[in-house]
């Protein structure tokens, strides 16, 4: 299927580098966010303990809900910006097209942080963001 084929190549391409912004992806160290087993939200982020600035920020939902607004917290108020949206109907019509943006910061503290970031989260999505 062409939709597939082009999100595991958009997801090659900021793994290795060829797509500005993941190299979080390429390291090791991995932050757990967020886990919700109610919601069935994870949220995680992956950075290089060397180079921490080009960390990634990876949302999953195993749910068939959609969230809007949901919050997740994080220790600080770094750009996020969308960079894949893993069910989105440009890679398949029968994907969501629930509107989705940038993280956005909230002075709250949630999960034990002291930021919140809020974002919609299609049902069974994945999002990946960056710093650019």
């Amino acid at each position: 299927h062409e939709g597939i084929e082009t999100l595991v190549s958009d997801i090659i391409h900021l793994r290795t580098g060829e797509m500005p912004g993941g190299k979080g992806l390429r390291s090791q160290h991995i932050d757990f966010l967020h886990v919700n087993n109610e919601t069935k939200i994870l949220a995680y982020k992956r950075f290089d303990a060397n180079d921490p600035t080009e960390p990634v920020l990876v949302i999953l939902n195993f749910s068939n809900q959609e969230y809007k607004d949901y919050g997740i917290g994080l220790n600080e108020s770094q750009p996020f910006m969308l960079k894949i949206k893993a069910g989105s109907e440009i890679y398949d019509n029968a994907f969501s097209n629930m509107e989705v943006a940038d993280v956005e910061f909230v002075d709250k503290v949630t999960d034990a942080k002291h930021f919140t970031g809020k974002m919609n989260i299609p049902a069974y999505g994945a999002l990946i963001y960056t710093m650019e």
